[in-house]
C-alpha cells in the first residue's frame, strides 16, 4: 500500500526534466461515430451516392469498423501512419526520438477510434541509449515513450511538436515534462515515464509539482521507469478524468495528476533497471536497449451510446521481452488502468520524446493489432452561390458522416474503400433560379454576413498536403471552437431576375374590375400562372377593355395597373423593394407574393408589407412577382341618442335635458360618439358589446338605423344590441350584423336607446311573521324609467293599499321605497306611509337591461302590523248606600265593584293619545213606583258635578303598547252623591253613568 500511494504521487508530478510538451493549446475534436442517432431525413444507403439535399439532410460514408474486410492489417502498413516531430520511419519501425536531447516523435495512425464502442491498439516499444561519449550516465535515458490518444488532428500534432521546451510552468510544450501531450488539450498519455522530475527543476512553488509531490519513493530526480496514464485538461479548461483527483496546478501545462501509475509495479519486471545486460559493455561507448510488448484498451462503461463524450475505462498493458524480442515471462507485467471522459472520435498513435536527457524511442507496427470502430466527424457540403458567396436557401447544407482519415470528393457517384477510404458524392442538379454549376472547393469560412471566404479550389486537399489521390481528407475538429475544416463547397451560378410588382384595388371596389383567373392570367402572364382566386380576389382599376362589368362608384385610385413596377436582381441576392405610394385615400389591403414554387403567400396592410420584406429579403429563384392591392378608406360614425317620443328628460333632439318644463328625470348621459374607419367593404369595428357597454340600466337598444336614412319599421321582439344590429343588417339588404361593411356613402350610424317600461308594485309583508295571511302583490302602474310619479299615481296608490287592508287585523306599519328608504306616517296624520313613500321616490327607478319591460326595480314594500285594541274595564255598579232618613242634607260616598282601568294592546306604529270621560245619562230616581223623584245634579265626581255631557277623566298623551292605567281605583270616593232632607223618602234609587273612551285621530 505505501509503494501504491507513493506511486499515486508520483505520477502527478512531472519536473524540469520530463518529456517535453508543445505549448499551443490547439482545439479539441468533438464528433460522431457510425453509431450516431440520425434525423429523419436520413439518406438510406452509404457510400458515395447522388446528394438531393431538398430530401436528404444527412449521409453517411459506412465502414466504420475496424474488422471491415477492406481494413484488415491496415495498421501494420507503415504508409497507414503519419511520421509527425522528430519521427523516421524505417521499415515497421517509428524512430521516434534519435538518441538527442528534447525531442518529440509521434507516429500517428491515419485514422481516429470511435470511443463509444471497445477498443485496443497494440504494438511493441523500444527504449534504447547509445552513450555518445565515454563516461557519460548512459543509464539517463529519457524521457517517456507511450500510446497517445488525443481530439486534435495530424496538423495540431504536428505544430505542438516543435515547441520549446521550459523550466518554467505552465508545461505547454511535449518535451521533457510534457510527457508528449503537453500543449494537446483533452489528451491522454499511457506508456513509460522513464524520468522522476521533482519540484527543484521547476522555477516555482514546490508544491505545484507537475507529478504531484516532491519525492518518488524518495528519490532525488532521476531515471524510473513508471507506467502511467496522465492527461491534460480540454480546450474548456475541464479535466477528463472521470472521478477528478486532487490538482496541484491547474494552469501547468494542463498536465493533470494521475491517481494511478506503477513504479516497477511492486513485481520483478522489470527483473532490472535494463533487462538484458547482454546489450551494455561496461565502461566503454555501447548500447543498452529495453523492449516491451504492449496494448492499450479502451472499454466503455455503456457501448453504442450517442452522447457527445464517453466515460469508460483505459488500460495499459506492459510486458518486457527477450533480446530475440521474444516475451521476457520471468519478469511479469505492468498494468495500469484510469477511469476517464473521453469525446467520441479521439486520434491515436504513439510517441516518444526526450527532454535533458537522450535516447532512441521506437516503436514497430509489426505484430500491432486494432479492434472496434473507427472514430467519425461531420463533414459539411454547402451549395454556395458563386455571385454573393453565400449558402443557397433552396439548398439545406448537407451533412456526411465520414470517418477520420478518409476522403471525401464530389464528382462521379462512387465508393473506394480501406485506408483512406475515398467517396465521392455527385452534385444536386442546379437549383431553380441557376444556370450552372461553376466550381468546387474545400474549406473555408462564413463571416458575419454569411459570406464564404477563405476556401481553396478542390484540386489541393487544405487537411493533408500529402493527399495525391485527391478529395478532402476528414480531421478531428473541435465543435465548439474552431470553423468545421471539413467543408466541401459547390458554387453554382445565379441567373438574372427581373421581378413584377402589380399594383391593384381590393376585389369591390368602387369603380374597379373584378378579374377572373383567366383575365388576369391574360394580363399577368407567367407571373400570374399559380395565382387563383382562392389565393385571393382582387379588383383591376384603370380602363381595361374586355375586362368585364365595372363595379358600381367611382375609381379614384389613379392607378395605371398596366405598367409594373420593375425590380432587377440575381436568386438568392438582396431584393430591392421600392416605396409604394399608396394612393389618397387608400391604405394597403393585401400583398401577394409568387414563391419560388408558383405558389403564394399572402400579407396584409402596411405591415404586411414590412413583414414581406423580413422574411423574403433575397429574390428567389422564380419570378418573384408580387401583386399589392388597396382598399379604399371610409369612415363613419356611431351616434347614441335617446328616443325623444316616450323617454323621459329628453329634449326633442334625443338628448338628456335638465329643462324643467320636461317631465321626468334627466337619464344618464350619453356616451360618446364612435368613430369608426376602415377599408371600403371590410366588417364595421362597432359590436354589440360597443352598445351594451354604454347602456345603463333601465334603457334598451331601440332601434339602429343610418343617420341619413332615419328611423325604419318598428321592430318589435327581441330587443338585445345584437338583434337590434341583425335586424339593421337585414334591411340593410345582408344577412346580419357580422355581414355589415364600409360602403361606398355615409357610414354614419344611429343607435336610439329606448326607457324601459317598469311595473310599480306594492307587495305586504309582516315583519315578524313570514307565514302571515297579507294582500297578493298587485302592480299599481307601468310606467318609463325615469317618468315622474304623478299625484293622481299616488293617491291612487294609497287607496289599492287602504282599499287591500279594509277588514283586515292589519294596519300600515311603514312602507320601504324601491330604494331602500323606510317611510311612515305623518305625526299630523296628513299623510300616510305610502304617500310619503312615493312622494319621497319621485321618480320610476331604472331596472333591466336589454328588456322591453322590467318588473322588481319599483316594488313598494309595505310592513304590516297588527292592530291591537284599547280597553276600558269599568264597575257595572257603584252603589251609595242604604240610610235612615234624618232632617238633614247626608253627602253620600259611591262604592265601586270594580276599578276604571284602560288596557293599551295597540302595536308601536298604532299608538296615539286616549282620554276617558263620564257623563251622568241617567240621574239616581226611584224605580219602586213609590214616588216620582230624582237626584239630578246632585252627583259629582272628583267634586266635579256630573251632567249629561261628557266630563273628561283622564288623558293620556304618550302611552305605550301593553300599558294599564287605573283611572279609579276600586276604593276611591271619587264619586259623591248629595241627598237634602227633601229628598229624602222611602224608595230605590238607580241611575246610569257612560263612560267613553276615544283616541286622537
Amino acid at each position: 500500500m505505501a509503494n501504491v500511494k507513493n506511486l499515486l504521487k508520483k505520477s502527478t508530478n512531472l519536473g524540469a526534466n520530463a518529456l517535453l510538451l508543445v505549448s499551443t493549446l490547439l482545439p479539441t475534436l468533438s464528433v460522431f461515430s457510425a453509431k450516431t442517432v440520425y434525423a429523419t431525413t436520413q439518406a438510406p444507403s452509404t457510400g458515395g451516392q447522388a446528394l438531393q439535399p431538398t430530401v436528404y439532410d444527412n449521409y453517411d460514408t459506412g465502414a466504420h469498423n475496424w474488422s471491415d474486410s477492406s481494413l484488415t492489417n491496415v495498421v501494420r502498413d507503415s504508409s497507414k501512419w503519419s511520421a509527425l516531430g522528430t519521427t523516421q520511419i524505417s521499415g515497421n519501425w517509428f524512430n521516434l526520438t534519435q538518441n538527442t536531447k528534447n525531442q518529440a516523435g509521434y507516429g500517428i495512425f491515419n485514422a481516429s477510434m470511435d470511443m463509444s464502442q471497445n477498443t485496443s491498439i497494440s504494438g511493441m516499444f523500444r527504449t534504447q541509449i547509445t552513450n555518445p561519449t565515454a563516461g557519460n550516465d548512459f543509464n539517463l535515458a529519457g524521457d517517456a515513450v507511450g500510446f497517445i490518444l488525443t481530439p486534435t488532428n495530424k496538423a495540431q500534432i504536428n505544430a505542438n511538436s516543435s515547441k520549446p521546451s521550459s523550466n518554467n510552468r505552465p508545461v505547454n510544450f511535449p518535451t521533457g515534462a510534457g510527457l508528449g501531450i503537453g500543449g494537446l488539450p483533452g489528451s491522454v498519455f499511457a506508456g513509460r515515464d522513464l524520468y522522476y522530475n521533482a519540484s527543484s527543476g521547476l522555477a516555482d512553488d514546490p508544491t505545484q509539482d507537475i507529478d504531484g509531490a516532491n519525492q518518488w519513493f524518495g528519490q532525488s530526480p532521476s531515471p524510473i521507469y513508471a507506467t502511467v496514464i496522465r492527461t491534460t485538461y480540454d480546450s474548456k479548461n475541464n479535466q477528463i478524468l472521470a472521478t477528478p483527483g486532487t490538482l496541484y496546478d491547474q494552469g501547468a501545462g494542463n498536465l493533470i495528476p494521475d491517481p494511478v501509475g506503477t513504479y516497477n509495479n511492486g513485481s520483478k519486471y522489470p527483473i532490472d533497471k535494463w533487462g538484458g545486460k547482454s546489450y551494455y559493455t561496461l565502461g566503454i561507448p555501447g548500447t543498452q536497449t529495453e523492449d516491451e510488448r504492449v496494448t492499450m484498451t479502451w472499454t466503455p462503461d455503456s457501448a453504442g451510446v450517442t452522447t457527445a463524450t464517453i466515460s469508460g475505462t483505459l488500460t495499459y498493458v506492459a510486458q518486457a521481452c527477450n533480446s530475440d524480442g521474444s516475451i521476457n515471462t520471468g519478469a511479469g507485467s505492468a498494468t495500469v488502468s484510469q477511469k476517464l471522459v473521453l469525446p467520441r472520435s479521439m486520434s491515436i498513435g504513439v510517441v516518444g520524446g526526450t527532454g535533458s536527457n537522450y535516447g532512441n524511442i521506437s516503436f514497430s507496427n509489426n505484430t500491432s493489432n486494432i479492434t472496434g470502430y473507427r472514430g467519425t466527424t461531420n463533414a459539411q457540403v454547402n451549395y454556395i452561390n458563386a455571385t454573393t458567396g453565400k449558402k443557397i436557401a433552396a439548398y439545406p447544407t448537407s451533412t456526411i458522416t465520414a470517418n477520420v482519415g478518409d476522403r471525401l470528393a464530389i464528382g462521379v457517384a462512387g465508393s473506394v474503400a480501406g485506408l483512406p477510404g475515398k467517396y465521392t458524392y455527385s452534385a444536386p442538379a442546379v437549383p431553380t433560379g441557376y444556370t450552372a454549376q461553376s466550381k468546387v472547393t474545400f474549406g473555408g469560412s462564413f463571416d458575419a454576413n454569411g459570406v464564404l471566404s477563405g476556401d481553396i479550389d478542390s484540386t489541393k486537399d487544405p487537411n493533408d498536403s500529402t493527399n495525391s489521390t485527391g478529395g478532402l481528407t476528414i480531421i478531428n475538429y473541435d465543435a465548439e471552437g474552431a470553423n468545421n475544416p471539413n467543408e466541401i463547397n459547390i458554387y453554382y451560378t445565379p441567373k438574372s431576375i427581373t421581378s413584377h410588382i402589380y399594383q391593384a384595388l381590393s376585389a369591390g371596389s368602387p369603380g374597379s374590375y373584378t378579374l377572373t383567373d383567366s383575365q388576369l392570367k391574360t394580363l399577368g402572364g407567367a407571373d400570374f400562372s399559380g395565382f387563383a382566386s382562392s389565393t385571393g380576389s382582387i379588383g383591376w382599376a384603370g380602363v381595361n377593355p374586355g375586362l368585364g362589368t365595372q363595379v358600381s362608384g367611382t375609381d379614384t385610385s389613379g392607378l395605371n395597373s398596366s405598367v409594373p413596377i420593375n425590380v432587377s436582381g440575381i436568386t438568392d441576392n438582396a431584393y430591392t423593394y421600392p416605396s409604394l405610394t399608396t394612393p389618397t385615400g387608400y391604405v394597403i389591403d393585401k400583398i401577394y407574393y409568387q414563391n419560388v414554387d408558383n405558389t403564394w403567400a399572402t400579407y396584409s396592410g402596411q405591415a404586411g408589407w414590412t413583414q414581406l420584406q423580413s422574411d423574403h429579403p433575397n429574390m428567389n429563384g422564380g419570378t418573384n412577382a408580387i401583386l399589392v392591392t388597396y382598399a379604399k378608406m371610409e369612415s363613419g360614425t356611431v351616434h347614441f341618442l335617446y328616443n325623444p317620443e316616450i323617454s323621459p328628460g329628453v329634449d326633442e333632439s334625443g338628448l338628456p335635458s335638465d329643462n324643467p318644463e320636461i317631465a321626468g328625470k334627466r337619464p344618464p348621459d350619453l356616451p360618446s360618439d364612435y368613430a369608426m374607419s376602415g377599408q371600403f367593404g371590410a366588417h364595421y369595428p362597432f359590436e354589440a358589446s360597443n352598445i351594451n357597454n354604454a347602456l345603463t340600466p333601465g334603457y334598451y337598444t331601440y332601434q339602429v338605423y343610418y343617420s341619413a336614412e332615419g328611423l325604419n319599421s318598428d321592430t318589435p321582439g327581441d330587443v338585445s344590441a345584437q338583434a337590434k344590429l341583425d335586424i339593421f343588417a337585414t334591411q340593410s339588404g345582408v344577412s346580419d350584423w357580422a355581414h355589415m361593411s364600409f360602403i361606398d356613402s355615409s357610414n354614419d350610424i344611429n343607435v336610439m336607446i329606448s326607457p324601459i317600461s317598469q311595473k310599480i308594485n306594492v307587495k305586504y309583508v309582516v315583519d315578524d311573521d313570514p307565514n302571515a295571511t297579507v294582500p297578493d302583490q298587485s302592480t299599481l302602474s307601468t310606467s318609463k324609467t325615469n317618468a315622474t310619479i304623478s299625484p293622481s299615481l299616488i293617491t291612487k296608490s294609497d287607496t289599492a293599499v287602504n282599499t287591500a287592508l279594509a277588514g283586515s287585523s292589519y294596519i300600515v306599519g311603514s312602507v320601504t321605497a324601491p330604494d331602500g328608504t323606510v317611510y311612515s306616517a305623518s305625526p299630523d296624520g296628513s299623510a300616510s306611509a305610502m304617500v310619503n313613500a312615493m312622494n319621497g321616490t319621485k321618480y320610476v327607478l331604472p331596472g333591466g337591461e336589454n328588456v322591453a319591460s322590467y318588473d322588481g326595480a319599483n316594488d313598494y314594500t309595505v310592513h304590516l302590523v297588527d292592530a291591537g285594541t284599547l280597553e276600558l274595564s269599568a264597575p257595572d255598579t257603584i252603589d251609595f248606600g242604604t240610610y235612615p232618613i234624618s232632617g238633614a242634607t247626608q253627602n253620600l260616598t259611591g262604592n265601586l265593584d270594580q276599578a276604571v282601568e284602560v288596557t293599551d294592546t295597540r302595536s308601536s306604529a298604532n299608538l296615539s293619545p286616549w282620554t276617558l270621560s263620564v257623563a251622568e245619562t241617567s240621574p239616581l230616581q226611584d224605580v219602586s213606583g213609590k214616588i216620582s223623584q230624582t237626584f239630578s245634579g246632585l252627583m259629582s265626581f272628583n267634586n266635579s258635578t256630573l251632567t249629561d255631557q261628557p266630563l273628561v277623566v283622564q288623558t293620556h298623551s304618550n302611552p305605550s303598547t301593553g300599558e294599564v292605567t287605573t283611572v279609579v281605583s276600586k276604593n276611591s270616593s271619587a264619586f259623591q252623591l248629595q241627598a237634602p232632607e227633601s229628598l229624602q223618602r222611602q224608595a230605590d234609587y238607580q241611575g246610569q253613568l257612560t263612560w267613553t273612551l276615544t283616541t286622537a285621530p
